[in-house]
């Protein structure tokens, strides 16, 4: 994980940051659903992930 985030520069992303953010999307926001909502600023951002997502298939 170190090395994907080396060149890292506001706000600004590789390719290859953004194929890892992509492809960690799901683990992401199962780990997210466990948190308690409102004891953490991320702890609802799923929810607006997973409408984002349902949108984009539809």
């Amino acid at each position: 994980m170190g090395n994907v985030w080396q060149n890292y520069k506001k706000p600004n992303l590789t390719e290859t940051q953004k194929k890892y953010l992509w492809d960690k999307k799901f683990e992401a926001l199962t780990r997210a659903k466990i948190l308690t909502e409102g004891a953490n600023p991320s702890s609802a951002v799923y929810k607006i992930l997973e409408q984002l997502e349902e949108n984009r298939n539809k």
